[in-house]
């Protein structure tokens, strides 16, 4: 009877001893998942400010160079053929440094860097897989050249102020084909930071747009412009969504090498017309404003499809929008007679409210 007992209470600590380490086990799942989520928010916010700070550096930047160097064909082509450089370098650092010490695989566990092998490595360099690289070249050079067309038929605040469109463009394709989810907060959110840019830009210029056919203009960005950034967003998103980041700038290679390719009789084609003749910079300012806006460029396209890939399409858009306080920054800081405006500043704090609200309910 006794035997009895004792197999009770033991069967009995068992029990107690199962129910202590399985609650263990769980406190210990929901640290990691906060740990995980902790991490994966503070990537997120730096990857948003990169994207941010790297756009509007390369538009202030280019924005003063073509006040002395005013050619938007060589500026197009050597934003191609430089990001390829930039990326071609990037990989063979990658490959030479994060292969020797951690023998290809980084950070596995969050899957925020995977440079394991992927399956679907030669699918993009089969016949379907070219076809979709093709498709991706064309949507963004004819939304960028659309886009520096608009801009010689209306005013860049008009063309900007429409081109947030392209967010609202994003946000349906990824609701109806992507599945993601859209709570009321994130709605919010994006309400919030579209409207406050839109503020933000119509602020800049206030006057009547005198040029030369505005209405064409602004339809141009409405229709084509903003409409062929979504697709390109939501079908890189769709294409490669187990792309990882040797694969990425692998892309990166390969897409400005075409671009730079296809556009190379641009030069002869540009000067024939007498669209534009090609020169070098003239000076040492030229050539360095030239190299770092350059730089710019390239930080910002791998980041910005880097988080397209990892978090989400209209994620990667509104984090455009955080260049637009930190170019009026820099605009109070270097522009002398560059007035104080409530206004405008009332438009930025709605803009960050917007993407504050709408990032923290991602």
């Amino acid at each position: 009877m006794s035997n009895l007992n004792d197999l009770e209470y033991n069967a009995e600590d068992n029990l107690i001893t199962d129910d202590i380490s399985g609650s263990s086990l769980n406190n210990k799942n929901n640290v990691l998942s906060e740990n995980y989520q902790k991490k994966n928010l503070f990537t997120y916010l730096i990857v948003s400010i990169l994207i941010g700070t790297s756009w509007s550096l390369a538009a202030v930047y280019t924005s003063d160079l073509e006040k002395t160097f005013s050619q938007p064909f060589f500026l197009t082509y050597f934003h191609a053929f430089s990001t390829m450089i930039c990326c071609l370098i990037l990989l063979l650092i990658y490959k030479a440094y994060y292969y020797h010490n951690n023998h290809g695989t980084i950070n596995q566990q969050y899957n925020l860097i995977d440079t394991t092998t992927s399956s679907s490595n030669l699918q993009h360099f089969s016949k379907k897989g070219i076809l979709r690289l093709l498709s991706l070249i064309l949507l963004d050079f004819f939304s960028n050249f659309t886009f520096m067309y608009a801009l010689t038929l209306t005013s860049a605040s008009s063309a900007l102020s429409i081109e947030q469109v392209t967010s609202l463009y994003i946000a349906i394709l990824s609701f109806y084909y992507l599945k993601e989810y859209f709570n009321f907060m994130k709605v919010l959110g994006l309400i919030l930071a579209l409207l406050g840019s839109i503020l933000v830009i119509s602020s800049e210029n206030s006057s009547h747009n005198t040029h030369k056919s505005p209405f064409l203009g602004d339809m141009l960005v409405l229709f084509i412009v903003s409409s062929c950034a979504a697709i390109y967003m939501f079908l890189f998103k769709l294409y490669y969504i187990q792309m990882n980041i040797q694969e990425l700038l692998s892309f990166f290679i390969i897409k400005n090498l075409l671009i730079s390719l296809i556009l190379l009789p641009g030069f002869y084609i540009c000067s024939l017309l007498s669209i534009e003749t090609f020169i070098w910079p003239n000076n040492e300012d030229e050539y360095m404003n030239l190299l770092f806006i350059s730089l710019c460029s390239a930080i910002f396209n791998i980041s910005l499809n880097w988080s397209i890939l990892k978090i989400s399409p209209l994620h990667a858009r509104l984090s455009i929008l955080i260049g637009l306080p930190i170019s009026y920054i820099m605009d109070l800081i270097s522009v002398k007679d560059e007035e104080f405006n409530i206004y405008k500043l009332l438009a930025l704090c709605v803009l960050l409210i917007g993407l504050l609200i709408h990032f923290l309910h991602e």
